[in-house]
């Protein structure tokens, strides 16, 4: 998982052009240190992910649109590492969430949950989200009604 990380395409751009500007011997240190402290923050950003509502440390995250029989329906899917209830962190609570984002609520949580988020989403959340996310209307309604930790039926 981190070696995927570390190969992001924007990463890897970052860390070539530092390269190619230490390599000219440019003498703007303060540049050259300001590009290596970027690089290094998208790495820490992208390993400990973003922070989607209550779920911390999303590393997995996209917007799904669907034309669905009542209209246009917008939902965001993300792979989260830990539940922030009030400031308490629990990363207990992890695996793959559902928002609408319409409606602004959480459809459903805890799809594919492992025993603690504390490590990197486990291989079998990040297959589920690759389905989730070329899933139609039919089977991705079907997937938020039918998920044990339903909230709200779409």
């Amino acid at each position: 998982m981190f070696s995927m990380l570390r190969s992001s395409p924007l990463l890897v751009a970052g860390r070539q052009h530092l390269q190619s500007v230490k390599s000219k011997g440019l003498t703007g240190f303060s540049f050259v240190c300001t590009l290596q402290s970027l690089v290094n923050e998208m790495e820490i950003e992208m390993l400990n992910g973003i922070k989607i509502g209550p779920f911390e440390f999303c590393t997995y995250e996209t917007t799904l649109r669907f034309q669905t029989p009542e209209g246009k329906r917008t939902f965001r899917v993300c792979i989260y590492k830990a539940y922030n209830a009030f400031g308490l962190i629990g990363t207990e609570k992890n695996g793959i969430a559902v928002l609408d984002e319409d409606n602004k609520c959480v459809c459903t949580d805890e799809i594919c949950k492992a025993p603690s988020g504390y490590d990197q989403p486990t291989r079998t959340a990040i297959e589920y989200w690759d389905q989730i996310i070329r899933m139609d209307w039919e089977e991705f309604q079907n997937m938020v009604n039918n998920s044990p930790r339903c909230r709200v039926e779409i």
